[in-house]
Formats: C-alpha cells, structure tokens, sequence
C-alpha cells in the first residue's frame, strides 16, 4: 500500500506555477499608472491648444504626433542601452522625466513650448512602457507566459477606459491645472514603487555588451521578433481609425451617446476575456488565439462600417475587445517567444515600436480615403487591411507556430 500511495504522488500533477508576485504587482502598478497619464493626457491634449492658444485643428493634432515621436525615438534608445545602463537606472530616469513633465504642464508657456513637452513626455512614456513590459517577462513562469502576459495587459487596458473619462471630467470641472498635478501626483506615486523595486536585470558578457553598444540594426532593433512584430503595424494602423475617428463618425450618425460607453465597453471585454485567451495561447499554440482574432477583427471594423444604432456601435466594442484586445497581447507573447531572454528588452522595444508606427500612419493614410470614401468606406478599407494582416502573419510566422507553452528560458 505504501508503494501504491507513492505512486499515485507521483502521478498527480504538479501546481501551474505561480502568476502573482511582489514585482509582477509592482510592475504592473507602474505600467498602469504610466498608461493612465498618457491616455488621460492625449484625450485632453488638443482640446487643451485649441482653449489655451487658440490652435487650429492641425496644430492641436501635433501635440499627439510630438508625443508619438518622443514614444518612438525612446523605445529605439531604450532598446539598446537599457541592459548596457543598467534597467533600474533607466527606469528610474524614466520615471523622474515623467513625473517633471507632468508639472511642466502648469505653466502657460505657449504652444511651442506644449509641442515640445509632449515630446519629452512620449520619451519617458516610452521608456518606462519599455522597461516595465521587458521586466515583467523575467517575473512570470515561461510556461503561463501567454496568460500571465495578458494580465500585466490589463494594466494598459484599464487606463484606456479610466484615462480619458477621469481627464474629460476633471478638465470640465476643476480646470487643467488640477489634472496636471493630480497626474504628477500619481507619476510621483509610481517613482517610488520604482525606488522601492528590486527591478529584474538581464546579465550580459563582454562580448554581447560590445555587440550591444555598436550602432547597427540589429543592436537597435530584435530582427528575429521584427517579422511577427510588424502584424502591429497593420493592426495597429486599423485601430488607430477608430482612435482618431471614432467621435466625428458618431457624431455625423447622431450617436454621440453610445459613443461615450465604447471604450467602456471594450476594456471590459478585455478584462473577461484575455485571462481565457492568455491559457489557449499558452496550451494551444499562437495560431488558436491570432488566427481568430485577426478573422474577427476584420469583422469588427466591417461592422463598424455598417453601423447605424448605438446596439451596433457597443458590439463593435465587444468585437474589438475580443480581437483587437487579443492580438495586441497574443502577438506580444509570440514575439517575446523568438528571442534569447537577454535580448528581451529589445524585443519588448521593437514590439511597441512597431505598434506606435502603425498608430501614426493610420490616421494619416487610412484617414485619407475620409474625404472621398466617407468614414463608412475608411473602415472598409481598415478591414482589408486586417485581412492583409492575416495574411502577412501566416506568411512569416502562422505556419511555423508551434503549440503549447514556449520553451525559452
């Protein structure tokens, strides 16, 4: 009997290792509370220059573009040098620049001197979004790192929805003064988790530090996730039309009222839905979770195309919470599964890189068919692009995903 007691030990599975940690919860306040000022802020930031100083519409819209290119350049930076420098010290820079910047707001310095803030506050939005994501992944068992991914994206995905409400209702009420140093207050908040964390730092011999330190492509960018990285400058550059678009299209079909419950509506689907996905991902295979989401994706911006009630325009955000909300997660574990665990800094760099230059071209080359095609044929056009997407992922990555959990170290 006893021999047959300890067989049966034997045979009982072990424990699925443990998600939440002290620096996973850290971490993930961090991102959040950076993710709250950059979301909150780029709601208010045009409709800031058009009451202060008087901007026009194209001006007002610089202040996101200045944002997008600080984000851009600091990724690139922060890539190559955040395991030469050291990720607390980067981090912790990262963070002061933030909270600065934050009350560097107050002032009334005219617009010149706000395009350039929202600059300097993309850089350290992007450094500290770099850090935090790449850490994370050195926290969380390799074999729930799909699912444990998807939690630490809740951080982003609450900010979505509590960002811009929090911002449009202080900004009406109390004025902008006080969201600028309520936001510093919080970015103050997130320097001392930062002081107070035992950051995860990636070791590195002298031969990968000076291949690090040399300016050449593969130093500033992770060329073996670049190919299933790219899927976000598709995906990217199609949500981004309903970021930049989404208010002028409910206001022509008199929808205003349901459009104020959209980004409501899609963070909790993504709350329900990505801890689901994150265990499929991580027992399935990439393609169970990115080849669906990509086909109901292109669905969603279809609908949306065709939406005439407010019903239509709240399921356009289920759908999007489902597909959009789960390849931004699914295709981040995927490329973090391409690389060494030293160069999952960059990797992390490159992914989020390529999600901010699709935001940026979105608006612009999508935005373009607007004028001739009406917002019904630019989400029509958003959907082929996503069936492009599709096609481009199978392509480079699809036929090769493996299934089950990743095996990197």
């Amino acid at each position: 009997m006893p021999h047959s007691s300890s067989a049966a030990s034997a045979a009982a599975p072990s424990p699925a290792p443990r998600i939440l940690s002290r620096r996973f919860t850290l971490l993930w306040l961090i991102q959040f509370l950076a993710s709250i000022q950059f979301y909150l802020l780029t709601t208010i930031a045009a409709v800031y220059a058009m009451e202060q100083f008087r901007a026009g519409e194209t001006e007002a819209g610089l202040t996101t573009t200045a944002f997008t290119v600080g984000a851009i350049i600091a990724r690139l930076i922060t890539g190559k040098y955040m395991e030469i420098i050291g990720r607390k010290r980067v981090l912790v820079a990262g963070s002061v620049l933030l909270a600065v910047v934050s009350a560097a707001y107050v002032p009334d310095t005219g617009l010149s001197s706000l395009l350039l803030l929202r600059l300097i506050n993309g850089a350290a939005f992007g450094v500290v979004t770099t850090i935090a994501p790449a850490a994370v992944q050195a926290v969380i068992p390799h074999q729930r790192r799909g699912e444990a991914t998807g939690y630490f994206g809740m951080a982003t995905t609450l900010a979505t929805a509590i960002g811009p409400a929090v911002g449009v209702a202080m900004s009406q009420s109390v004025g902008y003064d006080a969201v600028f140093w309520m936001l510093t207050a919080l970015c103050v908040i997130s320097l001392l988790i930062v002081l107070v964390l035992d950051v995860p730092e990636v070791p590195m011999d002298e031969a990968q530090r000076t291949a690090a330190k040399k300016w050449t492509l593969s130093s500033m960018i992770e060329t073996r996730a670049l190919p299933v990285s790219a899927v976000m400058i598709f995906s990217g550059a199609a949500y981004s039309t309903v970021l930049a678009f989404l208010n002028a299209f409910a206001l022509e079909m008199d929808l205003a009222a349901a459009a104020g419950f959209f980004f409501l509506i899609y963070a909790a689907t993504i709350i329900v839905t990505r801890p689901f996905l994150g265990r499929l991902q991580d027992r399935r295979g990439d393609n169970a979770v990115l080849v669906p989401a990509f086909l109901l994706f292109a669905v969603a911006m279809s609908v949306l195309a065709m939406t005439t009630t407010g019903w239509m325009l709240l399921l356009v955000g289920v759908l999007l919470g489902c597909s959009f909300g789960a390849v931004l997660t699914a295709a981040q574990t995927a490329a973090v599964k391409t690389a060494p665990l030293q160069r999952v800094g960059l990797t992390t760099s490159t992914f989020f890189l390529c999600m901010d230059v699709g935001v940026s071209v979105g608006p612009v080359t999508l935005g373009a068919l607007a004028p001739a095609l009406g917002y019904r044929g630019m989400y029509f056009a958003a959907a082929i692009v996503v069936l492009v997407c599709l096609g481009y992922y199978l392509l480079v990555h699809g036929r090769r995903a493996g299934r089950g959990t990743s095996t990197q170290r």
